[in-house]
């Protein structure tokens, strides 16, 4: 590990202002479109009364178990460093930190699993904020390895404006990617991390979790329409929309950049009205799932806790 000082990498009080700034104008921009969207289209079969639990249910289980490869990946990170019950520890510093995302301010999450890293494993700071570096790093990479597959694949396809549209977003999409995959790769070189850890191995799990997630949400979607004749477009465009989500720092979450993402690509396809539901349903599969696995990491805190408080007195 590097030896500089911590302090090069926490953002500033200056940095912490600007980014709730420019998270509360987000939020003004993002009501002022969705007005405007309203008072523009007719949504009269947004109709969320009837659905098939079976494909609901199916579409949460598949999404949970597809993001417990993160838990592996944090895991092997640290190696020896989480101690007893490590696999505990790896699921809540996981799940727990990452519901910050939702609210407004400065790297929530991040410094969230700071703070608990150091109260549940003893995790020196520095390692915390490089193993968030290297997370977004591998999460990066393997949006853009998945959006090269599927632009591909789409490209050599039947030519249609839609799927015009789906590749070049992807391109753009891609061409950002690599840019900010190159900014983290070198600012962790400068530093003088040591990749040493199976960056290839996990890669691969980050890509494939990505996969079953988007799978996932063809299943959820069936809950309420049948996207299985779209399901590589539904795929390209999950992927598309996590990853301007995860870099579109001034939204919260990535509220209303995935979901614009989604009406982008899926409007010409399905119409306007449907993308928007295909949006909204994509947005209820992702928080249920964070306040899920968020609630499953605070009852395991609250155990790993106990007993700690159990092993010091005896």
């Amino acid at each position: 590990m590097a030896t500089e000082k911590t302090d090069e990498i926490v953002p500033s009080s200056k940095s912490k202002r600007i980014k709730l700034i420019l998270n509360v104008i987000w939020i003004f921009i993002l009501l002022y479109a969705i007005k405007i969207l309203l008072e523009q289209f007719e949504f009269g079969d947004l109709n969320f009364g009837s659905f098939n639990p079976t494909f609901l249910i199916l579409g949460i289980l598949a999404s949970a178990i597809a993001s417990l490869f993160s838990v592996v990946i944090l895991k092997n990170f640290f190696t020896t460093g989480l101690g007893e019950h490590s696999w505990h520890k790896a699921f809540v510093l996981t799940f727990l930190p990452a519901i910050g995302k939702y609210f407004p301010g400065f790297g929530i999450s991040v410094l969230g699993f700071v703070v608990q890293a150091q109260s549940l494993a003893n995790i020196r700071k520095r390692d915390s904020l490089y193993y968030q570096l290297y997370f977004q790093l591998i999460n990066i990479i393997s949006s853009s390895i998945l959006l090269i597959i599927c632009s591909l694949f789409i490209s050599g396809m039947v030519e249609t404006d839609e799927l015009k549209k789906i590749y070049s977003v992807s391109l753009v999409i891609l061409l950002v990617s690599f840019c900010a995959s190159a900014y983290i790769y070198f600012e962790l070189n400068r530093r003088k991390i040591t990749l040493s850890f199976s960056l290839s191995k996990d890669i691969a799990l980050i890509s494939l979790q990505k996969f079953f997630k988007a799978v996932a949400l063809c299943f959820f979607i069936a809950a309420w329409l049948a996207p299985w004749s779209a399901m590589i477009e539904i795929i390209t465009a999950f992927i598309a929309a996590m990853q301007a989500g995860v870099l579109a720092i001034f939204a919260p979450a990535g509220i209303g950049v995935t979901e614009g993402v989604y009406i982008l690509l899926l409007s010409n396809i399905f119409g306007i009205s449907l993308a928007f539901k295909i949006a909204i349903i994509a947005r209820i599969l992702q928080t249920s799932l964070d306040l899920l696995l968020a609630a499953v990491a605070l009852c395991l805190n609250i155990r790993i806790s106990r007993l700690s408080k159990t092993f010091k007195s005896c």
